[in-house]
């Protein structure tokens, strides 16, 4: 045993003959500190998220990406200092809408920061300060975009339930805020971002779920943030603790625990309820979305991941979307969504085909409309209720019918192949409809068009009108008229 030991112990001095110091020390033989989260963040320190909580968030960050991009193309014929303005209220907005609950999330980090750099810049420059504007223009818009990059990072770990891998992210969030920081110009304020971006830094290394592989990087971070004097100082003091601080940051190794850290988020088990595991994102999103507007999110959650993982079930689907449209303006959303559900997994309806979508226009003027809907499944693709010989029917009988009826009507009437844009039948219609209903008017003047060749539009039929109808009523005069002429 001593020979082995003296083996071990002989083979670790030459080890560290041919290591530099700092490569040495291993993560296991560091302490690691307590780190508290820095103040001027508002953010949560939960590495994972429950399913009722990830049903919470997915609603949020669908919302959000659609706002932030609606955003960015918002501003784009402002002014710098109108950008500014609208990127600082539109943030503000999405963040607090998902405080305090919905801070878990990667993309709402990246937005929250950018506020607090918007901060720091005003607080450092002075809002009337050459630059000022322009940094704060800058650092907004490449903060957005860096959350909706995180969108997709976000989505992944939700459907995986995965922990939050806040190293990647950390070390991701630091050299961007580095490379901005080159484009700041003030010495206090680049020295304020340096610092800061060192404190989150060290932060987000800290509440990774494997804290311990980083702790020579946290434990040099923390020991030169003691250094570094928060507190204001001259240009020139800022200058020269920008270099150490640079310094640090190459001593760091930065790219070699990136690896590390790329390997881990691999490496890392997903939950083993594997509800989320493999399914369709935008589905889940979409119909967790909806049905929590009836139930508890844990239900919803539950309910939606349950159908998709069964059967596959596109709730993002436009013709899903459109069925629900109608179905929820008399039914609840959950009880919406599975009616949608089932309607669309035993027919091939377009509910978004512009036949389809008239039909439900013109039923739902007297049905409900989840009636209307169901109307118009009955019917089909035999009718086309946007032509014009369909239109023309629906016209004529409407006015004494009601719109239910005058569908029913014109749909046997039209497949019987009646011509309802005749000339010869408009005209009868005309004269007849003056005596008698619309709708009486119609039937009597198909009768007519099947029984005789009476031209309505002749001028032989005009003139025994004129003549007949001086003592006769109007329906009377084309009956004696049809009756002179059809020979």
């Amino acid at each position: 045993m001593k020979t082995a030991s003296f083996k071990q112990f002989t083979t670790t001095l030459m080890l560290i003959g041919t290591m530099s110091f700092s490569s040495v020390i291993y993560a296991e033989e560091v302490a690691l500190p307590v780190i508290s989260k820095p103040a001027i963040l508002q953010e949560g320190t939960q590495r994972e998220l429950s399913a009722a909580q990830i049903a919470e968030l997915l609603p949020w960050a669908k919302n959000s990406k659609s706002f932030l991009v609606d955003l960015l193309d918002s501003i784009q014929n402002m002014t710098a200092t109108d950008q500014v303005e609208r990127m600082v209220e539109g943030i503000k907005s999405v963040v607090s809408e998902s405080a305090p609950k919905n801070s878990e999330l990667l993309m709402r980090y990246a937005l929250n920061r950018s506020l607090v750099l918007s901060e720091t810049l005003s607080k450092e420059m002075g809002s009337d300060e050459v630059g000022t504007i322009d940094a704060k223009v800058r650092v907004l818009k490449l903060s957005i975009n860096m959350a909706l990059k995180y969108y997709d990072a976000d989505m992944e770990t939700m459907s995986k339930k995965a922990p939050t891998n806040f190293a990647e992210f950390g070390i991701q969030y630091f050299s961007f805020l580095s490379e901005v920081n080159k484009s700041i110009f003030d010495a206090s304020a680049q020295y304020t971002i340096q610092r800061t971006s060192l404190e989150w830094l060290q932060w987000d290394l800290y509440r990774d779920l494997n804290n311990a592989g980083y702790a020579p990087q946290i434990v040099k971070i923390n020991n030169n943030l003691k250094v570094f004097p928060a507190k204001k100082i001259t240009d020139a003091q800022a200058i020269n603790y920008i270099r150490q601080m640079k310094q640090v940051t190459n001593n760091l190794n930065l790219n070699v625990i990136r690896k590390k850290s790329e390997q881990e988020s691999v490496d890392r088990p997903s939950s083993s309820d594997g509800t989320f595991l493999g399914m369709a994102k935008e589905s889940l999103l979409a119909c967790v979305n909806l049905k929590s507007k009836t139930y508890d999110s844990t239900q919803a959650l539950n309910e939606c991941s349950s159908e998709i993982k069964r059967s596959g079930f596109d709730y993002s689907a436009d013709n899903f979307s459109q069925c629900f449209t109608y179905v929820n303006q008399s039914l609840r959303a959950a009880e919406s969504v599975d009616t949608c559900t089932a309607i669309i997994k035993s027919s091939t309806v377009d509910f978004s085909d512009k036949n389809f979508q008239e039909c439900h226009r013109l039923v739902n003027k007297t049905l409900s409309s989840i009636d209307s809907v169901k109307s118009c499944l009955s019917y089909g693709n035999k009718v086309d209720f946007l032509s014009a010989n369909f239109q023309g029917c629906y016209t004529l009988k409407n006015r004494t019918l009601t719109s239910n009826d005058t569908i029913k009507y014109c749909v046997g009437a039209v497949k019987n192949v009646f011509n309802f844009t005749d000339a010869s039948f408009l005209a009868c219609h005309g004269f007849v409809s003056k005596s008698l209903t619309s709708s009486e008017s119609v039937d009597m003047c198909i009768d007519f068009s099947k029984k005789t060749n009476v031209d309505f539009t002749s001028g032989e039929f005009q003139q025994c009108y004129t003549m007949l109808n001086g003592s006769s009523t109007s329906v009377d005069s084309v009956k004696g008229c049809v009756k002179m002429m059809d020979k």
